[in-house]
């Protein structure tokens, strides 16, 4: 059998049946990155894959996972380690979760995250099926990072109210939902290591990104650590619900933070944890998309939830880009809304009361390269010395280029670590920066 029909028999086992591949089977395609595990790290190993398999949104994260993508994934010995890490991250998860019980203290903000405890009804919910034996360990394991098959093992009891148990995976997957069954929100404390913010929570996503402050995008965290000080500004590209934005304000009593963010429900959200935390004197938030012309597009979102990061902008969407190509065919949107496109250079120009910008982040999975099109005046000022962008590696020497126009120097790149992680091309977080 090839490397790949043992990969798509595999997928079947893990995706069809109630059967975990054994240490055996896994060895078969006869990848080196495996060769080096132990039997215990293998079977390991295969619950973790069939349980991102299983999950109803591995499929809207990673489009189709074909035999080739599965060989991928395992091939380098770096992806395998970020998927042992994620076992590692499910068995202290058991272990917290249970301690936590048993010494009757509270539950940690990776703990809610990684059983979709909301709110304090989910959170005493699970305590006391957990005090009374309705579940057990080995069922707790399977349930990390699956918030629908807890609320499936904690249904057979009557609840007071209709409780959803919703972690990230649950989120994605379930693609039409717009809140959790109850439509309840609770503020959670995200402690970063020079600060703190609340962050408003009503589903998975928001839940995980605030678990994940620190380890999704560490790279992040220590660039605002190293450079961002007080009386600085950051301009926050695809600003989410905007936790780096927070972050940099709680970190400094002086900053500012100028946020875009054309997403609505991000939207919101951001301006919800803005004024949460106090901020708004110090921010300014922008519901639009910057890219390297000025127009109208429609922005489509295809995941109606907040903290989500599913979304694209069509036609007139030229003014924004390429359309996704043939054999990248985007879902049905869920919400198409009005967007309106400026580009950073006649946006300041225009807008005098901005402040000006010492940082400089960029995320918006897309037009990266765009936006630092339609920004070189303002990457000219001798204000701004610090940027850090998403990119795929073929974008990275045009960015370069436009950067070292602009006197910046290349400091370091960092790979993004995925829940599923998938090496099809290198995708990362890029820093760069210049002589105040």
């Amino acid at each position: 059998m090839s490397q790949l029909d043992t990969a798509q028999a595999l997928i079947q086992m893990m995706t069809q049946s109630d059967r975990c591949p054994t240490p055996d089977q896994m060895r078969a395609l006869q990848l080196p990155a495996l060769d080096r595990l132990s039997d215990q790290q293998l079977d390991d190993l295969g619950d973790l894959l069939k349980a991102r398999l299983r999950a109803p949104g591995v499929q809207a994260m990673v489009r189709e996972i074909t035999p080739q993508i599965f060989v991928n994934m395992l091939s380098k010995p770096s992806a395998v380690d970020v998927l042992l890490k994620q076992v590692a991250e499910r068995q202290r998860a058991v272990r917290d979760v249970v301690h936590a019980v048993e010494k009757d203290e509270a539950f940690s903000l990776e703990v809610r995250s990684a059983f979709g405890l909301l709110t304090s009804l989910h959170a005493d919910r699970l305590r006391d099926a957990i005090r009374h034996g309705e579940i057990t360990q080995a069922e707790l394991l399977h349930c990390v990072d699956d918030g629908a098959g807890l609320t499936a093992i904690l249904q057979h009891q009557p609840m007071p109210v209709p409780l959803s148990f919703e972690t990230l995976l649950d989120t994605v997957g379930n693609r039409q939902r717009a809140v959790p069954e109850l439509g309840v929100e609770s503020p959670v404390e995200v402690i970063g290591h020079q600060g703190q913010f609340k962050l408003m929570v009503s589903n998975g996503y928001e839940l995980w990104r605030g678990a994940t402050f620190l380890t999704q995008e560490p790279e992040t965290v220590a660039w605002l650590d190293e450079t961002f000080q007080e009386g600085d500004c950051l301009y926050d590209i695809g600003a989410n619900i905007g936790l780096y934005s927070l972050y940099a304000l709680a970190k400094t009593q002086r900053a500012q933070a100028v946020c875009f963010e054309p997403d609505p429900i991000n939207y919101y959200r951001l301006s919800a944890n803005v004024v949460a935390n106090g901020f708004g004197p110090r921010a300014i938030l922008f519901p639009m998309a910057v890219s390297d012309t000025v127009g109208l597009g429609a922005f489509n979102s295809s995941l109606f939830v907040a903290g989500k990061a599913e979304n694209w902008i069509s036609p007139g969407a030229d003014l924004l880009g390429q359309e996704p190509s043939a054999g990248q065919a985007q879902p049905a949107p869920t919400l198409r809304t009005g967007c309106p496109t400026f580009h950073l250079d006649g946006l300041i120009e225009q807008a005098g009361f901005l402040p000006s910008p010492t940082h400089l982040k960029i995320d918006v999975d897309s037009v990266e390269i765009e936006i630092l099109r339609g920004a070189q005046q303002t990457l000219q000022s001798p204000t701004l010395c610090h940027v850090l962008v998403e990119l795929y590696e073929r974008e990275l020497e045009v960015a370069q280029d436009i950067l070292a126009a602009a006197g910046f120097r290349y400091i370091r790149s960092v790979e993004q670590q995925n829940v599923l992680p998938c090496y099809e091309e290198f995708l990362g977080n890029h820093i760069f920066a210049k002589e105040r």
